[in-house]
């Protein structure tokens, strides 16, 4: 066990940062992305090593991680699923943990926060004992939520909030999330509901499944005609926003949509995925089709977006994500990354600290 002595940046040597900071150890274990490819075993994509404590730069925190999530493209990313993934980086975009050297008004907090492919794919994540993060990139978690859930609800939120912002929901407007069973469509819900509860909310599913914050579930394996349905809930006006979180139907899912509404496409079922779109009835009913791809927001923006939800998360209004009940330490990371890949219906957390 080490003694740990937390550190102002202010301390920091002359060339702005600290080779080894004073009372921790010069090396610690992380799970570091070995090789990528189709097909490729978990244990050879991915490995448990000794890496030395990063250098702490003017401007950036080193938190010891508490907790932190494992989402399905930190999976994808061990397939070959992103070619800009770059083998050799610590994995994981989610955290939560202990600041241990940084600025004074951060130093001893438990902060949260993800990124984009700067956290795991193209420079070093969470899954770690120790991670550097730019101090603005980081935000004091709230009481209400616990370390395991403020490490895993970074890439979910980031991605239904920032859906719903290109959408520009508007109170008492209607919001339909496909694939409403996913953790990004039901905390896309959350946020709508807590915007505001003039909203009206309806989930599309495959299987009958419990859909939180949704006034109205439509199950599309026992529906003969989705669209009708959904015509139906909106008194055949069509709904005001789409969020798209399966993408292997948006034709369907454009013909859900009333006049000037918009369409947030979020994934695609394969590289090729392409859809047709009738152009005079896109361009009669004024809509208008967005997309949302959150690897692209680094630390930095993602913890503007979370910021926004602060107060939600603070008053309980807005739910952090069901935590997977194994509790995963550092040795058992390639099981976390098994239970992801088996589709785990609650959110899958490493806990290095254990």
């Amino acid at each position: 066990a080490h003694t740990l002595t937390y550190l102002c940046t202010k301390n920091m040597s002359s060339s702005g940062a600290l080779t080894v900071p004073e009372g921790l150890p010069a090396e610690a274990p992380a799970l570091v992305l070995a090789a990528i490819g189709a097909g490729m075993e978990l244990k050879e994509a991915l490995e448990l090593k000794v890496q030395p404590i990063p250098a702490v730069p003017d401007g950036h925190v080193l938190i010891e991680v508490l907790a932190a999530g494992v989402n399905p493209s930190d999976f994808k990313e061990t397939q070959g699923a992103f070619p800009f993934a770059k083998t050799g980086v610590i994995v994981g975009r989610d955290f939560c943990g202990r600041v241990v050297v940084g600025p004074p008004n951060l130093l001893g907090r438990v902060v949260f926060g993800t990124g984009g492919k700067d956290r795991g794919y193209i420079s070093d994540g969470a899954i770690a004992k120790y991670t550097l993060v730019s101090a603005d990139g980081v935000l004091e978690k709230p009481t209400t939520l616990s370390d395991r859930e403020a490490g895993c609800l970074g890439v979910p939120f980031v991605t239904a909030a920032t859906a719903l912002r290109k959408a520009q929901l508007q109170p008492g407007e209607t919001v339909l999330t496909v694939g409403a069973n996913g953790f990004v469509a039901k905390a896309a819900l959350n946020i709508a509901k807590w915007r505001s509860a003039d909203t009206k909310t309806i989930g599309l599913v495959r299987r009958s499944v419990e859909v939180p914050f949704a006034d109205a579930v439509i199950d599309t394996s026992q529906t003969d005609d989705v669209v009708k349905a959904v015509l139906d809930q909106t008194a055949g006006k069509g709904v005001d926003v789409v969020i798209d979180c399966v993408g292997n139907d948006v034709e369907r899912s454009m013909q859900f949509l009333g006049h000037g509404g918009r369409l947030v496409i979020l994934s695609s079922p394969g590289g090729d995925t392409q859809f047709a779109v009738n152009i005079r009835a896109f361009y009669r009913k004024d809509l208008t089709l967005h997309s949302t791809e959150t690897m692209q927001y680094d630390a930095v923006q993602s913890a503007a977006i979370l910021s926004e939800l602060l107060p939600g998360f603070a008053s309980g209004e807005v739910k952090p994500p069901l935590v997977n009940e194994t509790v995963f330490p550092l040795q058992a990371s390639h099981d976390a990354y098994e239970a992801v890949k088996a589709g785990s219906p609650t959110r899958v957390v490493v806990s290095p600290a254990v």
